[in-house]
């Protein structure tokens, strides 16, 4: 057993550091403390003995122990840090103290052996991702004094076989199977046993074995997916006696509907249209075959259509839309919230987009609009954040021409330009206001701004958002001193905020910061009273290397800034060609498209890798070797992932078997 002297630099009764290779340590009883980033990635690190003196578990103390089996906490920490153990691959039990009265956001976050929990009465708080992922998690056991579970704190914690749980607000259904979380309005399922989930997988079993049509639905897409070499992705979606069938092309897509009383229609042309689907290059070619061969577009199911005039009908989904079937008009507001839709194509019998009519489709990737279009209302798009393509059927006159004559067409994406038959046509720089009654309480600016002036919202209390682009350099001098903002996401594009930009904005919590901020003036976020994190997109180094004015977070809770390292990757034209061997964690930027062949290759040190939905090739060996990679989340949906072209052996010799989507995960 190594002693502190040899293996453990202690300052001031704080463990501040460990060497790298020690496999068992004793940490002397006169430490109080376990600071931040002490033992991180000391992946030798079998076991450890902390004393009963220890107050205090700092954030990302133990963050990728990936080799640490067993930890006893004592009696007497009172604070179990951010990221404390996440990635302690071995660690196979905890026992939470009841000194300890919060257990803090992502505290053992992907510590996929950990298989029991049990936390002591005296504790009062989980924070956020706590357990997110600790997928070999079987048995938990919570306290009486339990009064708040974050958000996702036992997400992916898959196999649970038992829960006990003393505290009133957070109830255990025998019956059910599944805990509860009762200190809302509603009471909401958080967690649900696995037993619960085989019973719901067999009972979706059996309802598919009464079908003949859908087992050979199954057959065929299988044995299609098992021949194709760069297949559109396609998927199905069942809804009692109907079946509907998606394929992706690109950005696009259809989605036809496979009935089970017309078998016989579509057993035998089904395979040819898949065929078709995998040489076929673009969605309209595809479409006109489905149909040409007996084949119904799906769409119909979501859209009710009155005199012309075409909204959502009311509890449906869609994802793939194409909107015909009579159509003339899109209704004012006529898709509005839409968060599943990913992909529209407006038919040509359609003249008239009306107002809002796909505001808040957040997960909206693209719009094909055709020529025949002669009006489209105001802020059709807004909030779209993730729609990157406009396609217009007719040419670039004829989009000014168009846009000219009504409101200009604007979106709150990175997209700059619509692609016309003829060319690309660029999108004007704008700002809308948004308002609550009399009050301003939101406001989104355009790509073309480049600047955010001194005083511009300064003042204005009822502001709760900002919807800041790419493009904007620079926050003026008390450009929102004195409003309600309550979070700001800085783009990449960044480099100067102004004196007192933020100061007074009381409710703002947390900001990120790019990796290219060269400075932050004097009491920039002076008496921002709920503001307790920064994450910086940088190293050490680089944020070191910022000019920062006095006070800058003066009156703030401010503790510390989470440190992403974007600055280890080498960007060229939207590719990441390589990555410096000792990067840790990396969240790739809007403007990277593809991740280059064997760009992160033997990054031992790599523990995640955060991809933005704008992805669409990962290269061949991209992350062979990074042995400690144990986090590997996409910011698209499920179908997107599987859109994205990877090569061949890019995860090879990687630890983790599983990417986190943000409506599912996905098995590699």
């Amino acid at each position: 057993m190594a002693s502190e002297e040899d293996v453990l630099t202690i300052e001031n009764g704080v463990v501040t550091e460990c060497k790298k290779d020690a496999e068992s340590v004793v940490v002397p009883d006169d430490v109080t403390e376990i600071g931040e980033y002490a033992f991180r990635h000391c992946s030798a690190l079998k076991s450890i003995s902390l004393p009963s003196t220890l107050t205090k578990i700092d954030d990302k103390s133990f963050g990728g122990c990936t080799s640490l089996s067993s930890v006893e906490i004592p009696e007497g920490v009172t604070k179990i840090g951010w990221f404390s153990f996440a990635g302690c691959l071995s660690l196979s039990s905890v026992t939470i103290p009841k000194s300890v009265a919060e257990i803090c956001y992502g505290a053992f976050e992907n510590c996929k052996s950990l298989s029991s929990l049990v936390i002591c009465d005296g504790v009062t708080e989980i924070g956020e991702y706590a357990f997110w992922h600790c997928s070999a998690l079987k048995s938990i056991s919570l306290p009486s004094t339990l009064t708040k579970i974050g958000e996702h704190a036992f997400d992916g914690c898959n196999v649970v076989e038992s829960i006990s749980s003393a505290s009133p607000l957070f109830p255990f259904d025998a019956k059910k199977k599944r805990l509860y979380d009762a200190t809302g309005k509603r009471k909401k399922a958080i967690l649900t046993l696995m037993a619960a989930k085989e019973e719901a997988k067999k009972e979706k079993i059996e309802k598919v074995q009464k079908f003949s049509a859908s087992a050979l639905l199954d057959a065929i897409v299988a044995e299609h997916k098992e021949n194709a070499s760069s297949v559109s992705i396609v998927s199905i979606v069942r809804n009692g006696k109907d079946s509907y069938l998606r394929m992706n092309i690109g950005k696009c897509g259809i989605e036809i509907l496979l009935s089970d009383s017309k078998l016989e229609k579509w057993a035998k042309t089904l395979p040819l249209l898949l065929d078709f689907a995998e040489s076929c290059t673009d969605v309209a070619s595809l479409r006109k075959y489905a149909i040409e061969n007996g084949f119904e577009d799906a769409s119909r199911k979501f859209l009710y259509v009155r005199n012309g005039v075409v909204k959502i009908r009311k509890n449906t989904n869609p994802v793939l839309l194409f909107i015909g079937g009579g159509a003339t008009k899109i209704r004012r507001r006529a898709f509005e919230k839409s968060k599943t839709l990913e992909s529209v194509v407006i038919s040509p019998s359609v003249s008239e987009i009306g107002d809002y009519a796909f505001n808040l489709c957040t997960n909206l990737v693209s719009i094909e609009i055709p020529k025949t279009v002669e009006k489209i209302g105001k802020r059709v798009f807004d909030g779209c954040r993730s729609l990157m393509s406009i396609s217009f059927g007719g040419t670039v006159a004829q989009w000014k021409a168009l846009t000219d004559k009504n409101e200009k067409l604007t979106v709150c994406s990175p997209l700059k330009s619509v692609k016309c038959f003829d060319g690309e046509c660029e999108l004007p720089a704008y700002m809308v206001v948004k308002r609550r009654g009399k009050n301003i309480n939101g406001i989104s600016l355009g790509y073309g701004v480049s600047k955010i002036g001194e005083k511009a919202f300064s003042g204005l209390k009822s502001i709760e958002y900002i919807e800041i682009p790419e493009g904007i350099t620079e926050i003026g001098a008390r450009a929102f001193q004195n409003c309600e903002l309550e979070n700001v996401v800085m783009p990449s594009t960044l480099t100067k905020i102004g004196e007192s930009a933020f100061e007074g904005c009381k409710c703002l919590k947390f900001v990120d910061f790019p990796v290219g901020l060269k400075e932050i003036g004097a009491r920039a976020f002076f008496g921002c009273e709920k503001f307790s994190l920064i994450w910086y997109y940088g190293s050490e180094k680089l944020w070191n290397n910022i000019k920062i004015g006095e006070d800058w977070c003066k009156g703030t809770k401010l503790k510390s800034v989470k440190i992403y390292g974007l600055d280890n990757v080498t960007i060229k034209n939207g590719v990441i060609t390589s990555c410096k061997k000792d990067a840790v964690s990396v969240v790739t930027p809007i403007n990277v498209t593809k991740i280059g062949r064997g760009a992160f290759k033997d990054c031992a040190y790599l523990t995640s890798i955060s991809f933005m939905p704008v992805i669409t090739e990962i290269g061949n060996e991209a992350f062979e070797g990074c042995t400690s990679l144990s986090i590997i989340s996409f910011g698209g949906t499920v179908e997107q992932w599987k859109s994205v072209d990877k090569g061949a052996d890019w995860h090879k010799n990687v630890p983790i078997d599983v990417v986190y989507c943000t409506d599912g995960n996905v098995k590699l």
